[in-house]
């Protein structure tokens, strides 16, 4: 499948998935809540109501956060901002230039010698064949000094109008350095070298076009200042053959500058499709990862879910067993939430849940994964512990911390916790073993008063 059949899939999951269902849900469920919050349940379906407005509570979380997927796939990140974009897609073009240029110096003094050669051992103007040669090697070396400075800065992308306006500047001079070749001695040489000169640059102007035309001002300042000395001598020069020329080197010029256009064009939207790729390339991962994250993690308190939990059970039982040593899993019940979510209503009781859950990771510090497995029942898998006397100490810290007053729209509330806890190999060599002791030892807590912890080996209880 190709990467934009994958970004047409997951935007069809996502239309499919953020769909607003529970709206209607909720909005009957509003007066009921009222009802019972004033009073006590008014009628028999206001219990059922209670449950469908939390599950659509969570359905239009689920929603906003599949809504901002969406967003990331529509709107991908650096092509959304069209600055960024033309800043990257300008520098993407400066560093095309820099890298191509060496082979189009290389062959320009190529042809330069050439003609210098044959000049110089024939013609009686020494010193202007001189002068053009100096300004030829001085061109050159102020622009291969910049190359080698562009290629090993690290400040480039920042600095990339400046290192732009040099190329352009150096691309001016070596035109200027072709100029005085047409300028100053052109009309003395002999027809042959002249054909020669034309020549020569005419395929130094076609080499340089496909390899500058990235910066058309660098590609334009060339031909405007190297083409026009040649075109006005050989005008002034009464001849029917080199007439010809004129008209040739009008249309040769003419062409590259329609070239450099249109190659200019090319180049530019490669680069532009090239990070629209990349972006989308990237979002795509994003929304993978973040679809990932709703399936299997808890959209209210973002702890793993039950698919996660079993996933990461399995994982941490084959561990433990491949490495001969134990692993723990505590399952943790809040003692009075029921009668705090139904008092205070639905979003007290949310808040209760990220927040006991904040303080779990505060506790476990990435020794272990939270899961919720539903309503305000939650479970935590230790991948390996040193001790029993560290599970002890580390379910005395949980008791301790979720039992600190928490505050929400001017109310402060307690909340205990009962856990229980089953170490595996002793108290089963499967999931639901383990599952079925741990619940086993909270019971046992909660059936003592709660805000305690029960191992199940021993089914020793000690109040936190």
């Amino acid at each position: 499948m190709s990467w934009v059949d994958q970004v047409l899939l997951s935007k069809a999951l996502l239309a499919i998935a953020s769909n607003a269902v529970a709206l209607n849900y909720v909005t009957k469920a509003h007066y009921s809540l009222l009802n019972m919050q004033q009073g006590g349940f008014k009628s028999p379906h206001d219990r059922r109501y209670m449950v469908i407005l939390r599950l659509g509570v969570t359905t239009l979380k689920r929603e906003k956060m599949l809504k901002q997927l969406t967003q990331l796939s529509d709107n991908h990140q650096g092509i959304k901002d069209k600055a960024t974009l033309s800043k990257n897609v300008e520098y993407a073009l400066v560093k095309h230039v820099y890298h191509q240029t060496m082979s189009a110096l290389l062959a320009s003094m190529f042809c330069a010698s050439l003609i210098f050669i044959d000049l110089y051992n024939s013609s009686t103007s020494s010193i202007k064949v001189m002068m053009w040669g100096v300004l030829v090697l001085a061109v050159t070396f102020s622009r291969i000094i910049p190359i080698w400075l562009f290629k090993r800065s690290r400040s480039a992308k920042e600095k990339v109008k400046l290192w732009k306006a040099i190329y352009i500047t150096g691309s001016f001079l070596g035109g200027i350095s072709w100029g005085y070749l047409g300028a100053f001695l052109f009309v003395g040489a002999g027809a042959e070298q002249q054909v020669l000169m034309i020549l020569m640059l005419a395929g130094v102007s076609a080499g340089s076009v496909p390899l500058s035309a990235a910066v058309p001002a660098a590609t334009i300042a060339f031909l405007i200042t190297a083409m026009p000395p040649f075109i006005y001598m050989i005008f002034t020069i009464n001849d029917s053959t080199l007439g010809l020329f004129v008209f040739a080197l009008i249309l040769y010029t003419l062409f590259m500058f329609i070239l450099t256009a249109r190659t200019y064009r090319i180049i530019k939207d490669s680069v532009v499709l090239k990070y629209e790729k990349d972006s989308l390339l990237k979002s795509l991962e994003r929304t993978n990862l973040l679809l990932e994250i709703t399936a299997t993690h808890d959209p209210l308190t973002g702890a793993a879910n039950r698919t996660l939990f079993s996933k990461e059970l399995d994982e941490a039982m084959s561990f433990a067993a491949s490495n001969h040593h134990e692993m723990a899993l505590m399952f943790i019940d809040l003692d009075t939430f029921k009668a705090s979510n139904d008092f205070y209503g639905h979003h007290i009781g949310d808040k209760i849940l990220q927040v006991t859950v904040e303080r779990l990771n505060s506790c476990l510090k990435d020794r272990g994964v939270i899961a919720r497995l539903g309503g305000d029942e939650f479970a935590i898998i230790i991948r390996k512990f040193n001790s029993h006397d560290e599970l002890r100490e580390m379910a005395h810290e949980i008791c301790k911390s979720t039992q600190e007053p928490i505050g929400v729209d001017n109310h402060t509330l307690q909340i205990s916790v009962s856990v229980g806890v089953s170490i595996y190999p002793d108290d089963g060599l499967d999931q639901k073993s383990l599952l079925s002791v741990a619940d086993k030892s909270m019971y046992q807590s909660k059936s003592q008063g709660g805000n305690r912890y029960t191992f199940s080996s021993s089914l020793m209880t000690e109040e936190a």
